[in-house]
């Protein structure tokens, strides 16, 4: 990389640090943003998977401008899970470039996840299941490639049941019963 050094510039108005580039080119600094892209679900999905497996619709596309960038997803996620039944729980994580190593350590048989929702749990007398917790995921990944990354959320369940998105658990045609929208974010960062 070659390296510039002045003294001082003329020609240029008092206090004006504009920098002229040519066309074609970019003046690029570390941690600048490069590009912003966004995926946006606004239908509703179901899985009753175990295994994890793709929300149709909800990914996004970027194709780096250099292999040193860096890439900060962030994930706004409607999820719930439709029935009574205890321990059924929705779990996200992402794909992608390296995001998948954004899930929680190998602990026994425990589910590796990026976020989920709380557990149902029938003996209590409360339905967590109507109302859907917004799973927020961020996460900033090194994918070390200037070709086009594909970045997507993939859901599974846990337990028996179903888990469901951007809507409620219950899905009464009411206008009690809230339908909603989904989102993943893919920022490009000047490494």
């Amino acid at each position: 990389m070659s390296e510039l050094s002045v003294g001082s510039l003329s020609g240029l108005a008092a206090n004006s640090y504009v920098i002229d580039v040519a066309s074609g080119s970019q003046l690029v600094q570390p941690g600048m943003v490069l590009q912003v892209v966004q995926g946006v679900k606004t239908d509703q999905f179901t899985t009753t998977s175990t295994s994890y497996t793709d929300i149709t619709g909800l990914s996004v596309s970027i194709t780096p401008n250099s292999t040193s960038s860096k890439i900060l997803l962030l994930a706004d996620v409607k999820a719930s899970v439709s029935e009574e039944t205890n321990g059924v729980i929705a779990f996200i994580q992402f794909s992608g470039g390296n995001s998948g190593n954004y899930v929680g350590d190998t602990s026994g048989s425990r589910t590796r996840a990026a976020a989920s929702t709380a557990r149902t749990d029938t003996s209590t007398g409360t339905i967590p299941r109507r109302e859907p917790a917004s799973l927020v995921a961020n996460y900033l990944d090194s994918p070390n490639t200037a070709s086009t990354i594909t970045y997507k959320i993939q859901a599974k369940t846990g337990g028996s049941g179903t888990a469901v998105f951007n809507r409620m658990g219950s899905n009464a045609d009411s206008a009690e019963f809230g339908v909603y929208p989904s989102s993943i974010t893919a920022v490009e960062i000047a490494g």
